[in-house]
């Protein structure tokens, strides 16, 4: 974790833990990833405040506190059935429209 990284997010096919991965990164930007494989996205763009976009997470993503927190470009963003933790995970986003496909 760098606050300094640049440049748009990638996430490889066999990732399977994105905890706080781009966390405060000022100058990432783009759209955000998220593999398919990824179980634990929590905190994974928090504090980034030049992603845009839609906020979406993989079908596997069990875990994702604080994904976007405080990403005030996101403006839409999706909650997967399998999440059990969800908590702030659009806290302080222009999300207007979010979908939970919960159990």
């Amino acid at each position: 974790m760098g606050t300094n990284i640049s440049g748009n997010t990638v996430c490889g096919p066999n990732v399977t833990n994105m905890y706080g991965t781009y966390y405060s990164c000022n100058y990432v930007a783009g759209t955000p990833k998220c593999g398919a494989k990824v179980k634990d996205f929590s905190f994974a763009y928090s504090f980034c405040p030049n992603i845009a976009g839609a906020g979406v997470c993989g079908t596997e993503v069990e875990e994702m506190s604080g994904a976007y927190w405080n990403c005030g470009k996101i403006t839409s963003g999706v909650i997967g059935n399998k999440v059990k933790n969800a908590d702030y995970a659009y806290y302080g986003t222009n999300s207007t429209k979010i979908n939970y496909f919960g159990n």
